[in-house]
C-alpha cells in the first residue's frame, strides 16, 4: 500500500474532529476487511510510521488547548491520532510548522484513539483469527528518539 492509498483510506473517516468515538471508523474498518491481509498489515505499518513522525517533544510539551494541562503519554498518542484522522494536508502542515499541533489537543472532543484498532478489527473480521501482527515501527510516546 502506498501513502497515497493510505491517505485515501483515512479520508473515509470523514476528517477531524470525529463525530463520535466509534461510528466514523466503521467505513474504514469495513473497507480494510475487504482487502488482502497484506494490505491490512501495510495500513498498520503506514499508520505507525505517521504516528512515529509526529512523536516529538515539541508537540508533547504543549498543554491541552482547552484546559492548559499537560498531555499524558496516552493523550499525546491520541492527539497524534487526531492529526492523522484530519488527513494528509493537516498532517503535512503540522510537520511543516504551518498548522499548530496544539489545535488537536481538545479534551472535550471525541477521541481519535479508535484508529489504533482499525487494522486489528479488520483483520479479525476478515480471518476470524486473533491479530498478532506487530509493526516494526514503534509509535509509543518517546519512541522517535531523534525528536526527543
Amino acid at each position: 500500500m502506498t501513502f497515497q492509498e493510505f491517505w485515501r483510506l483515512i479520508a473515509l473517516i470523514g476528517g477531524y474532529p470525529v463525530a463520535d468515538e466509534r461510528e466514523p471508523f466503521s467505513a474504514l474498518e469495513e473497507e480494510l476487511a475487504g482487502r488482502e491481509v497484506e494490505e491490512i498489515t501495510s495500513f498498520e505499518d503506514l499508520l505507525a510510521s505517521a504516528l512515529f513522525r509526529l512523536d516529538r517533544r515539541t508537540y508533547a510539551d504543549l498543554p491541552t488547548i482547552d484546559t492548559d494541562r499537560s498531555q499524558s503519554s496516552d493523550s499525546f498518542l491520541y492527539n497524534r491520532c487526531a492529526v492523522v484522522v484530519a488527513g494528509e494536508v493537516a498532517f503535512e502542515s503540522v510537520l511543516a510548522g504551518s498548522r499548530p499541533f496544539q489545535g488537536y489537543t481538545h479534551s472535550y472532543l471525541p477521541s481519535s484513539e479508535r484508529i489504533l484498532y482499525v487494522a486489528q478489527k479488520a483483520y479479525e473480521r476478515k480471518t476470524g483469527t486473533p491479530w498478532e501482527y506487530v509493526s516494526a515501527v514503534d509509535y509509543e510516546t518517546g519512541s522517535n528518539e531523534s525528536e526527543w
